[in-house]
C-alpha cells in the first residue's frame, strides 16, 4: 500500500478495536480512598473471609470496610487490628463478599466495601 493509503486503514483499525473494548471498559471498578483513625474492628461480622474496619474522619471516614484475607494489601505498619492506628488506603464499594461460619462452611453474609489488592490497600501509621 502507497503510504498516503495507510493513513484512513489505521484510524478505521484504531475506532473498531476502541469500540470493541469499550463494554469492557464500562465494566471496570471505581476504587475509591478513605483516611483517619481506625475507629473500631469487627472480628465477628466476616469471620471466614477477614475483619470489618470502621474508619473515622478526617481526612475521609468509611465504615464496612472488608480487609479479605490473603486478597486485601496491608502496608507498614502492619496495624489494623485495634482502633487507634490512623490509616490511608483504597477500596471497591460492595466488592467484597462476607462470609460466616455455618453448618454448612461458611455462608454467605452480605457485601462489604472491599479493601483493595496490591499496589493500592491500606498502610498504617506506627499506632498504640
Amino acid at each position: 500500500m502507497p503510504k498516503n493509503h495507510r493513513q484512513p486503514f489505521v484510524l478505521v483499525l484504531l475506532v473498531v478495536i476502541l469500540v470493541g473494548l469499550w463494554p469492557y471498559a464500562s465494566k471496570a471498578q471505581t476504587i475509591f480512598n478513605f483516611g483517619g483513625r481506625i475507629a473500631m474492628v469487627d472480628y465477628l461480622s466476616c469471620t471466614c473471609t477477614g475483619v470489618v474496619l470502621t474508619v473515622s474522619s478526617p481526612p475521609k471516614g468509611m465504615s464496612n470496610l472488608l480487609y479479605f484475607w490473603g486478597v486485601s494489601g496491608l502496608y507498614s505498619y502492619y496495624d489494623i487490628w485495634h482502633g487507634g492506628p490512623e490509616v490511608l488506603g483504597a477500596y471497591v464499594p460492595a466488592a467484597g463478599v462476607c462470609l460466616n461460619p455455618c453448618t454448612t462452611g461458611c455462608c454467605y453474609n452480605g457485601q462489604k466495601s472491599l479493601i483493595s489488592t496490591w499496589p493500592l490497600g491500606i498502610g498504617t501509621s506506627l499506632g498504640f
